[in-house]
């Protein structure tokens, strides 16, 4: 019930943000302009970070890092 009133209200917006193109069709389908739909990709400050190099290798190790919620719907399952 709530996406519906989220969807209601997004018509009144004046431009909604989404992480990924791929996510236009979805509101397309639900009568949103695509003229209101802004495309901003999360994106990494390379001047912060780096990839790592071969001398900070540790070992073969890999890190995974996940962020975002512990959901069966967000895939955290596998």
């Amino acid at each position: 019930m709530a996406w519906k009133a989220s969807l209601f209200a997004s018509k009144r917006y004046d431009q909604i943000v989404l992480v990924d193109p791929s996510q236009k069709p979805y509101f397309a389908d639900y009568g949103i302009p695509e003229d209101k739909l802004t495309v901003i990709r999360n994106g990494v400050d390379t001047e912060l970070f780096s990839p790592r190099t071969n001398e900070n290798d540790k070992d073969g190790i890999v890190d995974f890092v996940y962020v975002g919620r512990l959901s069966y719907d967000k895939g955290v399952d596998i």
